[in-house]
């Protein structure tokens, strides 16, 4: 597997990701993300885990939509920061919710930073290690760590498991699920 390159997320202290999505990767990433993909959630965690900030307070997720969640039966996000959390000997806390079913798939840059996130609790000062699968244009982790940040984070890194290559036109989710 391919490491992913670098990428960036507005207002995040850093952001990384453990493989490019192409190939076996994107295939283990699919099956993580699929209904019976929790065993391999935890694999990814590791991996995570392994290049993630020793300053972190706390860990949370980009909450996956509800009709994701549905017909997975799980939400990824939430599966995969707990696993990571455990490996980091820090606690997993959801901190925000979607109060909308917008997904993701097949979206364009500009509707993806119109997803809409809200906190579920302030936070004080606490440093949060957020959690995402797949990172194709930086939005909703960009959305994600403005919300953590407005509701009270001292600071916001991202990891996630995979990074779609980006080339000269506006990148798309064909593909990604």
């Amino acid at each position: 597997m391919k490491p992913a390159g670098p990428i960036s997320v507005r207002g995040a202290r850093s952001a990384a990701g453990v493989v490019a999505y192409e190939g076996t990767a994107r295939a283990l990433v699919l099956a993580a993300k699929g209904q019976s993909g929790r065993g391999l959630l935890r694999w990814w965690a590791d991996a995570i885990a392994a290049d993630s900030p020793d300053d972190i307070d706390l860990v949370s997720w980009v909450p996956a939509s509800r009709s994701g969640r549905r017909w997975r039966g799980h939400d990824q996000g939430r599966v995969l920061a707990s696993a990571v959390a455990r490996r980091l000997g820090r606690r997993s806390l959801q901190t925000l919710r979607r109060p909308t079913d917008d997904t993701q798939r097949g979206a364009h840059r500009l509707q993806r930073s119109e997803i809409e996130m809200k906190p579920v609790r302030a936070l004080g000062g606490e440093s949060v290690l957020l959690i995402d699968d797949v990172y194709t244009t930086g939005a909703s982790c960009g959305v994600a760590s403005r919300m953590l940040l407005q509701a009270g984070a001292r600071r916001v890194d991202v990891r996630v498991m995979a990074v779609v290559a980006r080339s000269g036109a506006d990148p798309t989710t064909e593909g990604v699920q």
